[in-house]
């Protein structure tokens, strides 16, 4: 489900369920998503991985970085191997965060939209396994858009 929020920054909310196939390809989707914005992914763990579970959230992070993303904002148990793994694969250390819980991400998120870090037209993946209620994230940004008059 694709959807714009006040100030243009359009998600893509893919948050039901996430394996290393569809997350690499929901990143691989959006980073298609036009030249001249910016974007951003919104990821939580990929559960019941197995013992291969922290090799495989490596491979998201460097695919985030090489891809091109601009931001990334991680949760979750393996949340410190994607960002490892996006920062060794030359993405930079203050685009990069981790976060407790998803609906923190919004603070960021909202953060960089009013100092315009991000704006009208960028793009956010918004991706994890449905344990991670990612979808909170999403509720607490449309939760602070301003009011329709």
């Amino acid at each position: 489900v694709v959807s714009e929020l006040a100030g243009g920054l359009r998600v893509v909310n893919d948050a039901y369920n996430a394996n290393p196939a569809s997350m690499a390809a929901g990143l691989r989707t959006v980073a298609a998503f036009g030249e001249r914005c910016r974007h951003l992914a919104a990821l939580g763990d990929m559960l019941e991985l197995g013992s291969g579970s922290e090799e495989l959230h490596r491979g998201i992070g460097a695919l985030v970085a090489d891809l091109g993303y601009d931001f990334l904002a991680v949760t979750g148990a393996r949340a410190e191997a994607v960002v490892a793994a996006a920062r060794t694969a030359g993405m930079p250390a203050e685009r990069v965060r981790t976060f407790a819980e998803p609906c923190f991400i919004a603070d960021w998120l909202s953060e960089m939209l009013v100092d315009g870090r991000i704006g009208s037209g960028d793009w956010l993946l918004v991706k994890g396994s449905r344990g991670m209620r990612m979808e909170r994230l999403i509720e607490e940004l449309e939760r602070r858009q301003p009011p329709v008059d």
